[in-house]
Protein backbone atom coordinates (compact mmCIF):
# COMPACT_ATOMS: atom_id res chain seq x y z
CA UNK A 1 0.00 0.00 0.00
CA UNK A 2 2.71 2.33 0.89
CA UNK A 3 4.52 1.84 -2.47
CA UNK A 4 1.60 2.06 -4.69
CA UNK A 5 1.21 6.00 -2.96
CA UNK A 6 4.46 6.03 -3.18
CA UNK A 7 4.55 5.66 -6.80
CA UNK A 8 1.44 7.98 -7.02
CA UNK A 9 2.65 10.59 -5.46
CA UNK A 10 6.22 10.40 -7.27
CA UNK A 11 3.79 10.53 -10.48
CA UNK A 12 2.20 13.50 -9.31
CA UNK A 13 5.46 15.25 -8.48
CA UNK A 14 4.98 15.63 -5.25
CA UNK A 15 6.60 15.53 -1.85
CA UNK A 16 6.07 11.84 -0.36
CA UNK A 17 6.12 13.18 2.65
CA UNK A 18 2.73 15.54 1.93
CA UNK A 19 1.59 12.38 -0.15
CA UNK A 20 1.66 10.09 3.18
CA UNK A 21 -0.01 13.01 5.05
CA UNK A 22 -2.93 13.34 2.34
CA UNK A 23 -4.02 10.12 0.84
CA UNK A 24 -6.54 7.70 2.39
CA UNK A 25 -6.98 4.19 1.73
CA UNK A 26 -10.22 2.65 2.74
CA UNK A 27 -10.01 -0.76 4.30
CA UNK A 28 -10.77 -2.61 1.24
CA UNK A 29 -7.84 -0.92 -0.90
CA UNK A 30 -9.32 2.52 -2.36
CA UNK A 31 -7.17 5.61 -2.57
CA UNK A 32 -7.84 9.29 -2.57
CA UNK A 33 -5.86 12.24 -1.57
CA UNK A 34 -7.13 15.31 -0.23
CA UNK A 35 -7.70 18.46 -2.44
CA UNK A 36 -4.32 20.26 -1.02
CA UNK A 37 -2.18 17.24 -2.52
CA UNK A 38 -3.61 17.89 -5.95
CA UNK A 39 -3.90 21.49 -5.73
CA UNK A 40 0.15 21.17 -5.17
CA UNK A 41 0.95 18.94 -7.83
CA UNK A 42 -0.89 21.21 -10.48
CA UNK A 43 1.05 24.10 -9.52
CA UNK A 44 4.36 22.30 -9.39
CA UNK A 45 3.38 22.05 -13.04
CA UNK A 46 2.21 25.19 -13.68
CA UNK A 47 -1.25 25.08 -13.65
CA UNK A 48 -3.19 28.20 -12.23
CA UNK A 49 -5.64 27.96 -10.02
CA UNK A 50 -8.15 30.76 -9.23
CA UNK A 51 -11.68 30.44 -7.15
CA UNK A 52 -14.17 32.51 -8.78
CA UNK A 53 -16.58 32.22 -5.93
CA UNK A 54 -16.83 30.36 -2.30
CA UNK A 55 -19.41 30.43 0.22
CA UNK A 56 -21.69 27.65 2.33
CA UNK A 57 -24.06 27.51 -0.71
CA UNK A 58 -21.19 26.41 -2.94
CA UNK A 59 -17.59 26.79 -4.76
CA UNK A 60 -16.41 27.98 -8.50
CA UNK A 61 -12.90 27.23 -9.68
CA UNK A 62 -11.21 28.05 -12.77
CA UNK A 63 -8.16 26.06 -13.48
CA UNK A 64 -5.80 26.93 -16.06
CA UNK A 65 -3.39 24.75 -18.01
CA UNK A 66 0.08 25.84 -18.74
CA UNK A 67 -1.00 26.20 -22.95
CA UNK A 68 -4.06 28.37 -21.51
CA UNK A 69 -6.48 26.07 -21.77
CA UNK A 70 -9.14 26.79 -18.95
CA UNK A 71 -11.88 24.82 -17.29
CA UNK A 72 -14.91 25.87 -14.96
CA UNK A 73 -16.57 23.79 -12.38
CA UNK A 74 -19.31 24.41 -9.74
CA UNK A 75 -19.94 22.43 -6.69
CA UNK A 76 -22.52 23.10 -4.37
CA UNK A 77 -25.80 22.08 -2.20
CA UNK A 78 -27.79 20.82 -5.41
CA UNK A 79 -24.80 18.93 -7.05
CA UNK A 80 -24.43 17.54 -3.21
CA UNK A 81 -28.31 16.78 -3.03
CA UNK A 82 -27.65 14.19 -5.72
CA UNK A 83 -24.94 12.00 -4.37
CA UNK A 84 -25.45 9.47 -1.49
CA UNK A 85 -22.43 7.80 0.18
CA UNK A 86 -21.97 4.40 1.75
CA UNK A 87 -21.33 4.37 5.62
CA UNK A 88 -21.08 0.91 7.97
CA UNK A 89 -22.04 1.32 11.35
CA UNK A 90 -19.74 -0.33 14.31
CA UNK A 91 -21.82 -3.93 13.87
CA UNK A 92 -20.70 -3.60 9.88
CA UNK A 93 -24.45 -3.10 8.60
CA UNK A 94 -23.98 -0.63 5.81
CA UNK A 95 -26.56 1.98 4.77
CA UNK A 96 -26.52 5.15 2.44
CA UNK A 97 -27.32 8.07 3.72
CA UNK A 98 -27.33 11.88 1.60
CA UNK A 99 -23.66 13.43 1.17
CA UNK A 100 -25.22 16.74 2.71
CA UNK A 101 -25.35 14.70 6.37
CA UNK A 102 -22.01 13.98 6.57
CA UNK A 103 -20.39 15.81 9.37
CA UNK A 104 -17.81 17.29 6.83
CA UNK A 105 -20.62 19.01 5.16
CA UNK A 106 -22.70 20.14 8.19
CA UNK A 107 -19.98 21.69 9.75
CA UNK A 108 -17.88 22.74 6.67
CA UNK A 109 -19.80 23.25 3.86
CA UNK A 110 -17.10 25.99 1.84
CA UNK A 111 -14.52 23.51 2.37
CA UNK A 112 -16.26 20.42 1.35
CA UNK A 113 -17.71 22.12 -1.55
CA UNK A 114 -14.26 23.55 -2.77
CA UNK A 115 -12.66 20.35 -2.53
CA UNK A 116 -14.70 18.81 -4.87
CA UNK A 117 -15.50 21.63 -7.20
CA UNK A 118 -11.44 21.03 -7.51
CA UNK A 119 -11.38 17.58 -7.61
CA UNK A 120 -13.86 17.67 -10.20
CA UNK A 121 -12.44 20.64 -12.33
CA UNK A 122 -8.86 19.20 -12.12
CA UNK A 123 -10.16 15.43 -13.44
CA UNK A 124 -11.54 17.87 -16.43
CA UNK A 125 -8.98 19.43 -17.61
CA UNK A 126 -5.88 17.23 -16.03
CA UNK A 127 -6.69 13.98 -17.03
CA UNK A 128 -2.82 13.27 -18.22
CA UNK A 129 -1.90 14.01 -14.60
CA UNK A 130 -5.24 12.95 -12.67
CA UNK A 131 -5.30 9.37 -13.58
CA UNK A 132 -8.64 8.53 -11.86
CA UNK A 133 -7.07 9.65 -8.29
CA UNK A 134 -9.95 10.74 -6.17
CA UNK A 135 -10.70 12.82 -3.43
CA UNK A 136 -11.12 10.85 0.00
CA UNK A 137 -14.72 11.52 0.46
CA UNK A 138 -16.02 10.26 -3.24
CA UNK A 139 -14.14 6.94 -2.08
CA UNK A 140 -16.59 6.95 0.41
CA UNK A 141 -19.51 7.26 -2.37
CA UNK A 142 -18.63 4.09 -4.25
CA UNK A 143 -20.21 0.78 -3.43
CA UNK A 144 -17.96 -0.72 -1.24
CA UNK A 145 -17.36 -3.98 -3.48
CA UNK A 146 -15.93 -1.81 -6.50
CA UNK A 147 -12.18 -1.86 -6.95
CA UNK A 148 -9.72 0.99 -7.84
CA UNK A 149 -6.31 -0.22 -6.18
CA UNK A 150 -4.97 -3.55 -7.76
CA UNK A 151 -3.74 -6.15 -5.62
CA UNK A 152 -0.37 -6.89 -4.35
CA UNK A 153 -0.52 -9.54 -6.47
CA UNK A 154 -1.35 -7.90 -9.33
CA UNK A 155 1.23 -5.44 -8.79
CA UNK A 156 3.84 -7.93 -8.65
CA UNK A 157 2.70 -9.25 -12.33
CA UNK A 158 3.59 -5.70 -13.61
CA UNK A 159 6.21 -4.38 -11.92
CA UNK A 160 9.22 -5.48 -10.46
CA UNK A 161 10.20 -3.76 -7.01
CA UNK A 162 12.90 -1.83 -6.85
CA UNK A 163 14.55 0.25 -3.88
CA UNK A 164 13.58 3.41 -1.95
CA UNK A 165 16.31 5.86 -1.68
CA UNK A 166 16.00 9.03 0.16
CA UNK A 167 18.45 11.36 -0.69
CA UNK A 168 18.22 14.58 1.30
CA UNK A 169 14.67 15.43 1.33
CA UNK A 170 13.26 13.63 -1.33
CA UNK A 171 12.55 10.09 -2.00
CA UNK A 172 12.50 8.10 -5.81
CA UNK A 173 11.09 4.87 -5.80
CA UNK A 174 12.15 2.63 -8.87
CA UNK A 175 9.36 0.01 -10.50
CA UNK A 176 10.72 -1.20 -13.62
CA UNK A 177 7.47 -2.88 -15.94
CA UNK A 178 8.51 -6.42 -16.37
CA UNK A 179 9.22 -7.08 -19.60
Amino acid sequence: TVFYILCTADGLGVRWEHALRSCYMTPDGKMGFQWDIIAAALLSKGFKIKWDHTDRDSATITITRPDGDAHTETFGREEAKAINFYTKDNNGNGKWQPLLEKFNYKSYPKNMFMARAGMNCARAIAADIMGGIYHPDEIEDLPPDSTMLPSDQEMEKHYEIGTIESPGETINVKAEPIT
